[in-house]
């Protein structure tokens, strides 16, 4: 999302990292003037409160988003002759500001847009300086400004950026864009099933559990010497699996490939050159009392809850740091997470009060997926918001069961650790604590 071209001249990667030292290098810099990506308003109120600065705040975002995406600078004087940054004309920096635009975009694009907001200080406590706004390319272009003059005139405005100016497009530039965005949403679709069945086709066999994760906008890197040397150089941090689960590492097409053992085992992992990625691994049963009062009917295999929980958390972080920082994708992406088995089998789960473990889904699967969407770059520095797209994506898959979502996580990014028998509770804890994650304590399926 943090664009390419002002991460370059800003020597920084993270949106928010940027210090006020490093947006010196913006001044009077020809490389730096204003383009289709990067948009400069100076302060100290580019946007004026009401209606019409609204539309006007919402059309310059739109603009970027309907174009390849790019930021919004907000702090800024650009020479008019050039376009080319010239002075700082400070902004206020207060989260009321940040709230009432984000308030503007909700209320006022269609579809809506996500954005990073960044504040940075002219000084250190103060609370004047730049404002960046970092806005995805978007697979959902083209966006329009509901009332662009009055938000309850019902027209539709759609923006973009023509070089270093935002314009409305034409209606034929509108047919263009929609019929656009129709193809690129099919054809990523089929990325993420070719994905999740190439996955499929490796590895042992058993109940399968599969994460995929394909960026609506592509990513690139280039499979060759140094790229696979790094990637078997670096670390696997998982929560949940051990280190070593992908320890080895081998080349496919237009993708790299890692493994548990050198011929393929439990776990196998493709990571394609455009950012996408699929992680299948052979599921942990958990074998059921099916009556929990008299324990009287045969036990029998269920999915575990938990492990499935667990394995899409420390799956989909992987997934998302391959997109982000090994193949640069930026904005939105669809989670995939899908289950494979030969025979049905209900949802499982350990009661440890009764010290015996239950199935709790009225129906049973031998294929089931879910599907949520996630922005990469806030999925990637926020752990809260990775939980809730997981969240989401369980509760898709969790539905084929009858059951309306998981217990372990909340569809607002929390871990409900009461839900966690003690078997990976620490872990969680620990992983949650670290990754700034609330913990919340709800009550069960019972009302307990």
């Amino acid at each position: 999302m943090f664009d390419l071209r002002l991460r370059t001249l800003l020597g920084v990667q993270r949106l928010q990292d940027v210090t006020w030292d490093d947006l010196q290098a913006l001044l009077n810099n020809e490389n730096a003037a204003e383009g289709p990506d990067i948009d400069y308003k100076a302060g100290p109120e580019p946007y004026k409160t009401g209606t019409e600065g609204a539309g006007e705040f919402v059309k310059d975002v739109l603009a970027l988003a309907n174009t390849s995406g790019g930021v919004l600078v907000l702090g800024v004087a650009e020479d008019r002759a050039t376009s080319v940054p010239a002075a700082f004309v400070p902004v206020p920096l207060l989260d009321r500001v940040r709230k009432r635009y984000r308030e503007c975009l909700a209320q006022r694009a269609a579809p809506y847009v996500e954005c990073l907001i960044h504040f940075v200080p002219n000084a250190p406590g103060s609370n004047e300086g730049v404002m960046l706004v970092a806005v995805p390319p978007s697979a959902s272009a083209p966006h329009a400004v509901t009332g662009f003059k009055d938000p309850y005139d019902g027209n539709l405005r759609y923006p973009w950026r023509n070089d270093n100016t935002t314009s409305f497009m034409t209606h034929a530039q509108v047919k263009n864009a929609i019929m656009a965005a129709m193809a690129t949403s099919t054809a990523r679709r089929e990325v993420l099933l070719q994905a999740e069945r190439d996955v499929l086709d490796s590895g042992v066999g058993g109940p399968i559990h599969v994460v995929t994760l394909v960026p609506d906008m592509p990513g690139s890197f280039t499979v060759n010497k140094a790229s696979v040397e790094a990637f078997s150089a670096s670390p696997r941090d998982f929560t949940w699996h051990p280190r070593h689960v992908l320890g080895h590492t081998a080349v496919g097409p237009r993708r790299l490939i890692a493994t548990d053992a050198p011929s393929g085992g439990h776990h196998v992992a493709h990571l394609h050159t455009d950012g996408s990625g699929a992680w299948r691994s052979r599921a942990t049963l958990i074998t059921c009392i099916n009556d929990a009062y008299t324990f009287s009917q045969a036990p029998i295999p269920c999915w575990d809850s938990q492990n499935l929980v667990e394995a899409a958390l420390d799956k989909t972080t992987y997934l998302v740091r391959h997109a982000t920082d090994t193949a640069g994708a930026a904005g939105t992406a669809t989670l995939q997470i899908s289950l494979n088995s030969a025979a049905p089998m209900q949802l499982g789960w350990w009661d440890e009060a009764a010290g015996a473990p239950f199935p709790f889904s009225a129906a049973a699967c031998s294929e089931a997926s879910g599907s949520a969407s996630l922005l990469l770059d806030t999925a990637r520095e926020g752990a809260s918001d990775l939980v809730a797209a997981v969240a989401a994506a369980l509760a898709d898959l969790y539905q084929n069961f009858g059951v309306a979502e998981p217990e372990e996580l909340t569809l607002d990014g929390k871990v409900n650790i009461s839900r966690w028998r003690s078997r990976g509770r620490e872990a969680t804890e620990r992983w949650a604590q670290a990754a700034g994650v609330e913990l919340t304590v709800a009550q069960d399926r019972n009302g307990q």
